[in-house]
């Protein structure tokens, strides 16, 4: 039985999981499992039906989102769990660090701060940095919609980061 790991980044939102023994898979999605708040008011939950909780892997897929490729090979270290990476390197899992903290220091107050219509929360501004740090996030932030079925996407494209880019540059 091959009980190595094996990490395949699919392109810059994924990386795919392999592995033959289906233990060592339950273990990193048990891993990667929070808990959403507010479960408890869940009819299924209540039920005993869910617990509360989801993971970051897609049992399907068997992928997981790009930014928590550091968290699984942590895990797998800790664990002594033997891993392969596949058609990518650790260089260009770590190359994606753009902006410096001052850098969005600055971006904060010179653009932020004066061309929003609302006061941004700290915690927006949390998340702002660390996407923009790590040009990509997934985050769990309240919307202030009292709608359960409302979604809210928000994301950078191409053009915005090369605009962010010539801020940054000048």
């Amino acid at each position: 039985m091959n009980n190595i790991v094996g990490l395949k980044k699919i392109n810059e939102s994924l990386i795919q999981l392999s592995c033959s023994d289906n233990k060592i898979l339950r273990r990193i999605s048990k891993h990667l499992e929070v808990f959403i708040e507010g479960a408890q008011y869940s009819p299924r939950y209540q039920t005993g039906i869910w617990d509360g909780k989801i993971s970051f892997l897609d049992r399907r897929s068997m992928c997981i989102p790009f930014g928590l490729w550091l968290k699984v090979i942590t895990f797998l270290v800790e664990n002594q769990i033997q891993y392969v990476l596949t058609g990518t390197s650790i260089q260009e899992l770590t190359s994606n660090h753009i902006f410096t903290d001052e850098f969005i220091s600055e971006f904060e107050d010179k653009v932020m701060m004066k061309t929003m219509p609302f006061k941004i929360r700290d915690y927006q501004m949390g998340a702002l940095r660390a996407a923009l740090k790590n040009k990509k996030s997934i985050s769990l932030l309240c919307t202030g919609c009292l709608d359960k079925d409302t979604k809210v996407n928000v994301e950078l494209d191409a053009s915005m980061l090369e605009a962010l880019n010539k801020i940054r540059d000048s």
